[in-house]
């Protein structure tokens, strides 16, 4: 997984998916997609600062958990220093 940001003038976090053809077919990649938006949707509120994400999911991410996916957005905000402390026990 990869996470690209850049600063934005809007007052809220944007989100972006990106899961190409080599993560399995139209279903694969769909549910890998719904699996980051809930993803997100559950840290959007922990996520600090003005800007626009983009998550680029790899061909790992079609075999992965959702517990997993989970860990590996959570350490990439993380990485990032995007997350506020009380988020980064999720």
């Amino acid at each position: 997984m990869l996470l690209i940001f850049t600063p934005s003038s809007i007052l809220y976090p944007r989100f972006g998916i990106t899961v190409s053809k080599k993560c399995g077919h139209a279903v694969t990649r769909n549910k890998i997609k719904r699996r980051l938006r809930d993803i997100l949707r559950h840290l959007k509120t922990s996520i600090v600062g003005e800007a626009e994400y983009v998550l680029i999911a790899r061909s790992d991410a079609a075999n992965a958990s959702y517990q997993a996916l989970m860990d590996d957005v959570c350490a990439l905000f993380e990485r990032a220093k995007k997350l506020t402390p009380k988020s980064q026990s999720l």
